[in-house]
């Protein structure tokens, strides 16, 4: 298996919908489990139009098991994951911003256009509104507190750079 690849974790409105209906038309038993299917794959849609990157997903459940980013980034949770790992001067420009396990590992893609990225959108605070940190993965420069407008932004006017 690969060191990392992309999967398709896509949530459609089609399949937003479908899985709606279902928990509309469920059984009582079942309705726990079917909203809990729908749940999450709608806040998947929200994070990816937000253009928040995390480790969101495992998949598996032996030692081939992955971890899954919302852009679809796959990694094996045991692998050797050096090769793409960003650069140590990055990293510690960084540091403070406590990042997940994928969050440091390069490989990540847009969420609309599937083109690789560079720059991520890594974490929100809460005040009053939702308050975003971007960083570049290639420079190390860093936007906190910012609007996701902003943070959009940041990220695509890195991205053109590198």
């Amino acid at each position: 298996m690969k060191a990392f690849e992309s999967v398709d974790n896509e949530a459609s409105p089609t399949r937003l919908r479908e899985l709606r209906r279902a928990f509309r038309n469920s059984v009582a038993e079942e309705k726990y489990y079917k909203f809990r299917a729908w749940l999450h794959y709608a806040n998947l849609d929200r994070w990816r139009s937000q253009g928040h990157h995390f480790y969101y997903l495992t998949c598996g459940t032996t030692k081939t098991d992955r971890m899954i980013c919302t852009c679809g980034l796959s990694v094996g949770i045991e692998g050797d994951h050096r090769l793409i790992r960003i650069p140590s001067l990055v990293a510690r420009k960084v540091s403070h911003l406590e990042l997940d396990s994928l969050q440091s590992l390069e490989g990540h893609r847009d969420s609309i256009t599937k083109e690789q990225v560079s720059t991520l959108i890594v974490e929100y605070e809460w005040q009053g509104r939702a308050l975003w940190t971007a960083y570049c993965q290639v420079c190390g420069e860093i936007v906190s507190r910012v609007s996701n407008r902003r943070a959009k932004s940041f990220v695509r006017a890195h991205d053109s750079m590198h």
